[in-house]
């Protein structure tokens, strides 16, 4: 399905502001567009599918999307599930981040999570935008909100994305899955650095050791593949590391407050 941005623009505005609201198992059908679009996160729990990919996303993640991304959303909790997104003319968003797109690069596309700060400031923006719409008004305040996420991407002030390039790049790795059933040398070997060393700077940004952090990424991991797959729980532990399955369910109990069947049925999809 395409959408056309003239088909819901307002008074000849350049943007165009809605909340999309979804039951549990509800979903958005497939769509591409001739806009830019960015949407965040108000509440609940969704999977985001693009151009071939899919992420679960919860409350304060965004994205930004290109013109003709074909993307759709499903919505995962029993709660509320609500996202708020933003449409934005192709040449008009274009324009705004000319001066920082080359400093952003590929960063502007990917997901990425605002801190509780940042959270609060575009949903206190948007909300007076949608409240007071006028097409002059509206234009300062999306400049304002896309200015705030790209000063996010740039700065990179989540925790998990501290530390000097190349601990960036190995913690990355652990984001996308890999490394997981190497374990520790696998990712002393990605960081290129003595295990002393990379201990110290894990410590100092992470506060925990070196395993506590593949671990850490082990256990996020699972909950992508427990809501994204059919894969067993035994087949998840392994594929994440874990070599006893009891560990790994004792480990996941602690982090989440459920184990992996449980969390599995809570978030279970309808949709394949």
């Amino acid at each position: 399905m395409q959408l056309y941005f003239k088909d819901f623009c307002l008074d000849c505005s350049k943007i165009h502001i809605a909340d999309l609201v979804l039951e549990a198992h509800d979903y958005t059908l497939g769509h591409h567009h001739d806009f830019y679009e960015f949407f965040v996160i108000l509440e609940g729990v969704f999977v985001h599918e693009w151009d071939g990919q899919r992420q679960q996303m919860s409350k304060g993640m965004y994205q930004v999307l290109k013109p003709q991304c074909f993307h759709r959303v499903y919505a995962l909790e029993t709660a509320p599930n609500r996202l708020r997104n933003i449409a934005i003319e192709k040449q008009y968003f274009e324009s705004l981040i000319q001066p920082v797109a080359k400093l952003i690069g590929t960063k502007m596309w990917e997901i990425d999570e605002l801190g509780t700060g940042a959270f609060e400031q575009f949903e206190n923006k948007s909300q007076k935008l949608i409240q007071h719409y006028e097409a002059e008004f509206a234009t300062y305040v999306v400049e304002s909100l896309l200015m705030d996420l790209l000063l996010e991407k740039l700065y990179e002030g989540d925790e998990e994305r501290k530390g000097p390039s190349w601990l960036q790049a190995a913690c990355k790795k652990l984001e996308e899955g890999q490394l997981m059933e190497e374990g520790l040398q696998a990712f002393l070997t990605s960081c290129g650095k003595t295990q002393e060393h990379v201990t110290r700077v894990v410590k100092q940004y992470y506060q925990m050791t070196p395993t506590e952090l593949i671990n850490a990424h082990r256990l996020k991991y699972s909950c992508t593949l427990l809501t994204t797959t059919k894969e067993s729980i035994v087949q998840i532990a392994y594929q994440c590391g874990f070599n006893s399955v009891a560990y790994f369910n004792k480990r996941f109990k602690e982090k989440y407050g459920s184990t992996p069947t449980q969390y599995r049925e809570r978030y279970r999809k309808t949709f394949y």
